[in-house]
């Protein structure tokens, strides 16, 4: 075999490879863009619309920071999706770190525990319950 003839087919090879890894990882981010309590529930179209009402309507004022973590973080794997979760989990402690905010490890474990939540229940009340009981 002459070496164009490996090198084009090694190549070849690499491509499928690559092909298959980009095919998957596009059917995993669709797939993570599904609430968990189904399509006709997602509370707006776009990813920064869904997170901020979930957030404005489904989070109580007056429970702790962690708390506030879990259920907003499992509230918006329910109405918006998981993946969209994990997105405003992250991106509100990179806000906090370069903003006046205080960017703490302990509300990822918070985000966690809620998206973990979310996936276990079928209603908000139950995501709350779910919140108290991971708190203690």
């Amino acid at each position: 075999m002459s070496y164009i003839a490996y090198a084009s087919s090694h190549f070849m090879r690499r491509m499928r490879r690559w092909s298959a890894l980009v095919t998957l990882g596009v059917c995993a981010a669709l797939c993570g863009c599904v609430p968990l309590a189904g399509r006709a529930l997602r509370a707006e179209h776009s990813s920064l619309g869904c997170m901020q009402k979930v957030r404005d309507e489904k989070v109580p004022v007056s429970v702790s920071d962690d708390m506030k973590h879990c259920i907003a973080a499992g509230a918006i794997a329910r109405y918006c999706s998981g993946g969209e979760a994990w997105l405003a989990s992250f991106g509100k402690e990179v806000g906090d770190l370069f903003g006046s905010g205080d960017a703490e490890w302990r509300d990822i474990e918070a985000d966690r525990r809620g998206i973990t939540c979310a996936h276990a229940v079928g209603s908000d009340q139950q995501l709350l319950e779910c919140c108290q009981a991971a708190q203690r």
